[in-house]
């Protein structure tokens, strides 16, 4: 007896390549945008008073962690999208839940991103958010299984 069944097997294909995509567009984000834009701001914090040293350790890390937690902030839309598919969420409650979303970013965002810079911040709560928003435009076409 197989563990999902063959009706279900197209979607969960479809929503793990999905998800895979996502992130790496999300580490590619974070490479591309973020990490040069926080890595400037740190850098040049201060510059008069501080006299800046990368050690590869310290910058691995950094990157590492950055990158990483952007690319599992960009997989979000796939697990909402999966909760509408199980109908565990409805689209009408997740319109309902915008003011809660934007405080939910907030959270996520200051909990993920590794530096501390308000530049950094406000572009993860932009970005959660706007993650949110999408799934939830794009929920309105998804049809939940029928139990």
């Amino acid at each position: 007896m197989p563990v999902l069944p063959i009706a279900h097997r197209r979607w969960v294909g479809r929503a793990l390549a999905i998800g895979l995509v996502l992130f790496w567009i999300g580490v590619g984000f974070s490479f591309g945008l973020l990490i040069p834009a926080s890595l400037r701001f740190l850098l040049t914090f201060a510059s008069t008073v501080f006299t800046e040293s990368l050690r590869a350790g310290y910058y691995l890390g950094f990157v590492t962690t950055f990158s990483l937690a952007f690319g599992v902030i960009f997989t979000i839309p796939t697990w909402m999208g999966v909760a509408v598919k199980l109908g565990w969420v409805r689209v009408d409650q997740l319109c309902k839940g915008r003011r809660m979303a934007v405080f939910a970013s907030a959270v996520l965002a200051a909990a993920v991103v590794p530096s501390h810079d308000p530049l950094t911040l406000v572009a993860a709560i932009l970005l959660v958010y706007g993650l949110y928003e999408a799934t939830v435009q794009l929920s309105r076409w998804i049809r939940p299984l029928e139990h």
